[in-house]
């Protein structure tokens, strides 16, 4: 047993896909032994052994070897994976040859899109001008290459939302399309479908608040007003009702009301948002036959 098992190659480098089925077989060119009988090849091995791999010879005289797949691989868990395949003969002492195997995990589609959060919320004044990032949705596949190429886009039932915003589908940033009223929607809810390039999908809830900006002056609407009165109206008699509202919310909607110059009338709080204007003394038509009030 002067001679040892030679492998034809120092290196053999497998391609294969995840989840490829086990009982899956690879064959390997066997190694050659120059001597006969007991001295010939006797027994192959993996080293270290391994939960993936086994293998097989069919005969002592078959050209090849098969590695059999025990169970399937996961290319996000081992990418790579690298043993020896070591033929051993029969002599005494015995003399072994090896060759490296080295295994390429391949991917397969087999991981959806994940996004880092399941609701975002974002925040933007009403007077945001058009093109202003709102926020930015970000998702995550463990898959690699095409499998892994994520695209956004908004779901088909955003509705009204879908039209006042545009989303990047390439970043996620989703951009303000059309101008923005806090006084007409508060709040604009929607969702982005995230797509991987094997068709996989996940989806995320977006809520977009808008914050009001002191856009709108206060309004005065008259109810009711009276006008001529007699020149004998008693003090506190009613000229007009008045309401002042604003559109626009918190301290910005808070108004206050107040005569600008004024001793013959004065204003009495009626109810919520409402104003009396009531005459204040007496008065005398023939001294001053109109009055301005502001």
């Amino acid at each position: 047993n002067d001679h040892s098992p030679v492998f034809p190659d120092e290196l053999v480098t497998f391609k294969i896909a995840e989840l490829t089925e086990a009982g899956s077989r690879f064959p390997v060119e066997a190694a050659r032994d120059l001597d006969i009988g007991s001295n010939d090849i006797q027994a192959y091995s993996i080293v270290p052994e391994n939960e993936y791999f086994s293998v097989f010879l069919q005969s002592e005289s078959a050209k090849f070897i098969e590695l059999i797949l025990e169970k399937p691989l996961d290319r996000e868990k081992q990418p790579e994976m690298d043993f020896t395949l070591v033929a051993t003969d029969g002599g005494s002492p015995p003399r072994s040859g090896s060759t490296e195997i080295h295994i390429i995990v391949l991917d397969v589609n087999d991981n959806a899109p994940v996004f880092t959060e399941k609701e975002y919320i974002g925040h933007v004044l009403e007077n945001a001008p058009v093109g202003s990032v709102v926020l930015r949705v970000v998702a995550n596949d463990a898959d690699v290459g095409l499998n892994g190429d994520i695209s956004y886009q908004f779901s088909q039932s955003a509705g009204r939302s879908h039209s006042l915003f545009t989303i990047n589908s390439r970043t996620g940033e989703i951009e303000i399309a059309e101008p923005l009223d806090f006084e007409t929607t508060q709040k604009h809810e929607f969702t982005v479908q995230a797509i991987d390039g094997g068709g996989l999908s996940a989806m995320c809830n977006v809520i977009v608040e808008v914050v009001d900006v002191n856009d709108n002056a206060p309004e005065i609407v008259v109810s009711s007003f009276s006008s001529p009165i007699p020149e004998n109206a008693a003090p506190g008699t009613v000229v007009a009702l008045f309401s002042v509202t604003d559109k626009d919310s918190g301290v910005n909607g808070q108004v206050s009301c107040a005569l600008e110059e004024q001793l013959s009338f004065s204003l009495r709080p009626a109810f919520k948002n409402y104003y009396e204007l009531v005459t204040v003394g007496t008065w005398d038509r023939e001294e001053r036959a109109q009055q301005t009030v502001v």
